[in-house]
């Protein structure tokens, strides 16, 4: 139905693979180590947004746990006194 396309057989160099000095480095681009120090410390952030959000999701948990038993425990006090 359609023409194939035709294959052109040059070689290409994978832009990640080849390195550059750094004064040949375009703007924006940033020598692997900064990248390495840069993903370890994103990776301390989640981890330590990761650590907060479960200790906020375990006060929520037994925050309502409290006030189902405070609410039962006010019900039967109510229920004694009348």
């Amino acid at each position: 139905m359609f023409p194939k396309k035709k294959e052109h057989h040059k070689e290409e160099q994978n832009p990640a693979t080849v390195e550059q000095p750094k004064e040949q480095l375009s703007k924006g681009e940033k020598p692997a180590e900064e990248l390495q120090k840069q993903i370890e410390s994103l990776k301390k952030e989640k981890d330590d947004i990761f650590a907060k959000l479960q200790r906020v999701a375990a006060d929520y948990d037994n925050y309502q746990k409290r006030s189902a038993r405070q609410l039962a425990d006010s019900i039967i006090t109510r229920k004694i006194k009348s």
